[in-house]
C-alpha cells in the first residue's frame, strides 16, 4: 500500500493522473462490493462513479491517521448503497454470476450450484451481514478494516461475524 500512500499524497496536490491510478487499482474492488450489495450492474456502476467522485472531492480532508484509503473508499461505497437502499425501500437481488462458462459441463453446474447458494445465503441476511461478509471473504479485507469500514470495535465485529457464520451453517444445513 506504499504506491496508494504515494499516489494520495500526489492526487492531494491536484495530480489528476495519481488519482486516476488509485481510481484504476481500487474500481474493481469497489464494483464487487457494490454489486454484491446492490444485486445490479447498472446500478453498482452508478454507485462506483459517484464513489470515486466524492473521494475525489473530499480528499483534502482524508487523512491517513484515520484508516486506509482503501478503507475511505468501500466506506463511502457502503453509505451509498445504504442511502440507494433506503431510496428504494426495497433490495432486489439478482441471482446468478456473469460467471464464463467451462469447457466441462459438469465441472461448469457445480460451479453455478455453488455460486446459486452463495448468492441464496447473501439474500437471506440483513445488509449489514452482508456488508460485513463481502469485504472480509469476498474482498479480504483484515478484521480491522472492516471494522473502521462498518464504525465498530473490531472484537464486536468477530463477535458479529462468529454469529453470521453459525447463521449461515444453519441455512446450509437446511
Amino acid at each position: 500500500m506504499d504506491e496508494v500512500e504515494g499516489l494520495v499524497r500526489r492526487a492531494k496536490k491536484g495530480e489528476r493522473d495519481a488519482y486516476g491510478k488509485i481510481y484504476e487499482i481500487f474500481l474493481p474492488k469497489i464494483f464487487r462490493f457494490v454489486y454484491y450489495l446492490a444485486g445490479k450492474r447498472e446500478q453498482a456502476e452508478d454507485i462506483c462513479q459517484e464513489t470515486f467522485l466524492k473521494a475525489w472531492k473530499a480528499l483534502s480532508t482524508f487523512s491517513e491517521s484515520r484508516g486506509t484509503f482503501q478503507a475511505y473508499l468501500f466506506k463511502i461505497a457502503r453509505n451509498l448503497v445504504i442511502d440507494w437502499q433506503r431510496k428504494k425501500k426495497e433490495q432486489p437481488f439478482v441471482a446468478g454470476f456473469d460467471a464464463p462458462s467451462h469447457e466441462d459441463l459438469s465441472e461448469d453446474l457445480q460451479t453455478k450450484e455453488r455460486e446459486a447458494m452463495v448468492w441464496k445465503l447473501l439474500e437471506g441476511l440483513e445488509p449489514v451481514e452482508k456488508q460485513i461478509l463481502v469485504l472480509r471473504y469476498f474482498e479480504d479485507f483484515s478484521t480491522g478494516e472492516v471494522a473502521r469500514v462498518m464504525k465498530m470495535k473490531e472484537g464486536a465485529l468477530r463477535v458479529r461475524i462468529h454469529r453470521i457464520m453459525a447463521k449461515c451453517r444453519i441455512e446450509l444445513e437446511i
